[in-house]
């Protein structure tokens, strides 16, 4: 039926004999246009059910004015993790990372004392720029940054209490600047696990004693475990032998215990312990490895254990292991192995079981459905295509196929 005056929408005639009116009335937080629609029987009805939605649009908007007045971005941000923490939307270990993302990256900052309602886009780039010069900042902290503010504003928007988001239209952009961060050369690994050498150097490491025969690791079996199975340390820290099947030969992963910030004013304690589920909320059962299985009727046979509900990883004193007790554990075999650029990590155990599955034939789907990750987690952040060898005194990578091709890669 076509437009009316320019900015009065347009009409149009619907198959059932009704009328279809639309209209522009203002911009969304994303930029785009508000186009509302009412249907009717006539242009005059049209017309009057569009005024009625147009007032309910402008009232919206002026109450938007309303909310959040004054308030700064940091201020912003703590009421939507308030929000999500009330409404048990995060796992206590994000609420973690989000409040120091908070406070760490946003606060500090002059993005964050910004007014809510005065932040540009072009703020929000010169925020991620600063953050780029920090050299201890990783690339994946900056993402986060930029990731807690969106959600925060989006959060707004969608509460009707703003009508704006200064960082939708930047944050692609951004990310992909972030990403060429992380770019690596034709010298370094993609993924950074043990070489041959380093694995073995490892595993002597964490099995050597003392003279009088007590081992000198506490903590070694548990840290060959890990790299025997893959499964991420909270995961093993959660593990009770009622999950262990010892006849089989399997291991059921149902929960994660992590250190998460003691929010229970009634206690003196920084840090308490929590099991939630796994990463992805999804319980796998693993067959075990022999040399895992090994492992496990080693710890079996030591006799911590008294019923199905204990700990499989259990300190000298017989209280359950922590992620702090590990890291101390391993940063000790780091060192006496020759291995101290890896400093306390932990996560290479993982990678390195990971590619070395892969490099068995396995596909990346078998490999990331045993680790219990996404495929393309687990290819992008898991397998190391490039594999690093020593030659007389250097380390290079080289790009080496599975030894069983016919399994390679993904489908």
């Amino acid at each position: 039926m076509g437009r009316r005056s320019k900015g009065e929408g347009s009409f149009h005639s619907l198959p059932s004999g009704k009328i279809l009116y639309r209209k522009s009335v203002g911009r969304l937080a994303n930029g785009g246009r508000k186009v509302i629609s009412v249907t009717a029987s006539s242009k005059a009805a049209c017309i009057q059910a569009m005024r009625r939605k147009e007032e309910e649009w402008n009232r919206s908007q002026e109450n938007s004015i309303e909310a959040f007045e004054g308030y700064t971005v940091t201020q912003l941000c703590n009421e939507h993790l308030q929000y999500q923490i009330s409404n048990k939307e995060l796992k206590p270990k994000s609420i973690d990372r989000r409040e120091v993302t908070i406070n760490q990256h946003i606060a500090p900052y002059n993005i964050g004392r910004k007014n809510v309602k005065t932040l540009k886009g072009a703020d929000v780039e010169d925020h991620i720029m600063l953050l780029k010069t920090n050299t201890k900042l990783s690339a994946s902290s900056i993402v986060k940054t930029i990731d807690v503010l969106n959600a925060s504003y989006a959060w707004a928007i969608r509460r009707g209490e703003l009508s704006y988001n200064p960082v939708l239209p930047v944050r692609d952009t951004l990310k992909k600047q972030i990403a060429r961060m992380v770019e690596k050369n034709a010298e370094q690994a993609d993924v950074i696990v043990f070489s041959a050498e380093e694995e073995k150097s490892f595993v002597q490491e964490t099995k050597k004693c003392y003279n009088n025969g007590k081992v000198r690791y506490p903590s070694g079996i548990y840290l060959r475990l890990l790299l025997r199975t893959g499964v991420r340390c909270g995961e093993l820290l959660a593990l009770k032998w009622k999950e262990v099947n010892l006849e089989q030969g399997y291991i059921v992963i149902k929960d994660n215990r992590v250190t998460i910030r003691n929010r229970d004013d009634s206690s003196d304690k920084r840090q308490v312990q929590h099991t939630d589920t796994t990463k992805n909320d999804r319980a796998r059962t693993i067959r075990l490895i022999p040399e895992a299985y090994e492992i496990i009727k080693e710890i079996y046979s030591r006799g911590h254990h008294i019923d199905p509900d204990d700990y499989v990883a259990i300190t000298k004193k017989n209280t359950p292991y922590t992620t702090s007790n590990l890291e101390h554990g391993v940063a000790a075999v780091y060192k006496n192995a020759g291995l101290e650029q890896y400093k306390s990590s932990l996560h290479i155990l993982r990678r390195t079981f990971a590619t070395n599955m892969y490099q068995s034939g396995a596909r990346i789907k078998d490999v990331a459905a045993y680790i219990g990750d996404l495929e393309s987690t687990t290819e992008k952040y898991y397998i190391a295509v490039r594999k690093k060898i020593r030659v007389g005194n250097e380390d290079i990578h080289i790009i080496e196929p599975p030894i069983n091709s016919k399994g390679a890669g993904g489908d």
